[in-house]
């Protein structure tokens, strides 16, 4: 992975935006409540903002919100939000899941 400029060779966390539309928050939270890093997408012209939310440390996804934005004066409404609250691995359809998750143990 290159490191952009100013960062520590170990600096994970994803600052800088080089994707048109493309900008990171280090100040949010998932729809569970959970802090992360947000990377926020948005298209010139739409009147949607879709936010992933990623763990500050493991950068895991945690979940995603969607905004109407207020391109007119007016606040970006939060129509739809979730959070991730575990991950399993199967051998197949109705099998039980064997173990802790994978990707959080």
């Amino acid at each position: 992975m290159r490191v952009p400029a100013g960062h520590a060779p170990g600096d994970r966390a994803p600052r800088d935006h080089a994707v048109p539309g493309v900008t990171v928050s280090g100040d949010t939270v998932d729809a569970a409540g959970r802090p992360g890093i947000g990377i926020t997408f948005e298209e010139r012209g739409s009147a949607i903002r879709n936010e992933w939310i990623l763990d500050r440390t493991s950068l895991a996804f945690l979940g995603d919100g969607a905004y109407f934005t207020g391109h007119h004066g007016g606040p970006d409404v939060l129509f739809h939000t979730s959070a991730v609250l575990g991950r399993t691995v199967t051998d197949g359809v109705g099998r039980p899941a064997a173990g802790k998750d994978p990707l959080t143990a």
